[in-house]
């Protein structure tokens, strides 16, 4: 069972779409897949779901530049971030 509040709910529904590949190769299966949601609000296709990747890239630099993760190159933020607490990106993005 996966639930989601407002942005939560994005995320959450989106483990509910098999990867386009699964579909064609593995019609009916779902074994490995959550089988139960339960949303709140929001929507997998809010704008706050649904960014490009530019902009993705921009919010990560942000988000690096704010717990201290060197910022000269994308490899770095994403090996930085990989290895910081989930607290310490949660209090960063929720200030």
């Amino acid at each position: 069972m996966s639930s989601g509040i407002p942005v939560g709910k994005a995320g959450s529904t989106s483990h509910h779409f098999p990867p386009p590949h699964f579909a064609v190769q593995n019609v009916g299966l779902q074994r490995g897949y959550l089988q139960c949601k339960s949303h709140s609000g929001g929507s997998a296709l809010s704008p706050a779901a649904v960014i490009s990747p530019d902009r993705a890239q921009q919010q990560a630099v942000a988000l690096a530049k704010e717990v201290g993760c060197p910022t000269s190159s994308i490899q770095e933020v994403v090996s930085c971030l990989r290895q910081k607490p989930a607290n310490i990106l949660n209090d960063a993005q929720t200030k």
